[in-house]
């Protein structure tokens, strides 16, 4: 087993190496072709080279599926460049694939491509959002008729839970706007406008919006299970008028409701 487990490393040293097999080969000052089964060295070469070169495209053809929008706002050849720059400095380390692209967006912060475009790692960090809701637990979200049934005590002792599958990301450009005109194929920097988006997968397909003000401290305040009678105080103004802050705090839910935001499993009655 230790055999195999060398081999097994030695193939993997050559694979991904950054200047090629040859490369690798000369590092290890040993013939391919003494662990290989072929006695022409250039061949031997030559046809590790092919799975080389196949670990590098199917890596770049994945994170140009999970970053669509980067990948199109680059255009084929500079994101080429990209993923071989990322891959060299952030070489994979988890054995399953999906998460390739999780440090392409820090990564992106500091390249050349984030200067060019100044949303980039933003837009990144959007797209690497929607992929992470759509993988996340399913849930069954908390029904209108549910809570119809509550008496006016457990409607203030609410206790408010999102579902897992639920990001509430701050940007300073408006990077929805960059991913939508990528998707349409009109790439373009979008305006440097601070941004709150919440994205959510209800339930095989992600969905997004913006929101600010008290429905984002609102919403931010269900993650942490907060109860509705919090929520209200979040809505009130400077007018204090707690019938207005009441009936806003009840429209977001029932917007939360609609969107399926909310878990089933929110307590009638909020237990000390």
């Amino acid at each position: 087993m230790s055999e195999l487990r060398a081999l097994q490393a030695r193939f993997w040293r050559h694979l991904v190496h950054p200047t090629g097999v040859a490369a690798q080969r000369d590092l290890e000052g040993a013939a391919l072709h003494g662990w290989l089964a072929y006695d022409d060295e250039d061949v031997a070469v030559e046809r590790l080279d092919v799975y080389a070169n196949m670990y590098f495209f199917r890596i770049r053809d994945i994170l140009a599926e999970d970053f669509a929008a980067v990948s199109a706002t680059l255009g084929p050849e500079r994101f080429h460049n990209l993923a071989t720059d990322y891959l060299l400095a952030c070489p994979p380390e988890d054995p399953n694939i999906r998460n390739v692209g999780a440090r392409l967006p820090t990564f992106l912060a500091g390249h050349d491509a984030n200067t060019a475009h100044p949303h980039l790692a933003e837009l990144a960090r959007f797209e690497w959002a929607r992929l992470d809701v759509f993988d996340r637990a399913d849930e069954a979200p908390l029904s209108a008729e549910a809570l119809a049934a509550l008496s006016p005590e457990g409607w203030a002792n609410l206790e408010l839970q999102t579902i897992s599958a639920l990001a509430l990301e701050r940007y300073d450009h408006r990077v929805h706007d960059a991913w939508a005109a990528a998707k349409a194929g009109h790439p373009k920097d979008p305006d440097p406008t601070p941004t709150t988006l919440v994205v959510w997968r209800k339930g095989f397909r992600v969905f997004h919006r913006p929101v600010g003000g008290a429905e984002e401290a609102a919403l931010a305040a269900a993650r942490e299970g907060e109860c509705f009678a919090s929520l209200c105080e979040i809505f009130v103004g400077p007018e204090g008028d707690i019938n207005a802050a009441a009936k806003a705090a009840h429209g977001a839910l029932l917007r939360w409701l609609e969107e399926g935001l909310i878990r089933g499993a929110a307590g009638e009655e909020r237990r000390r």
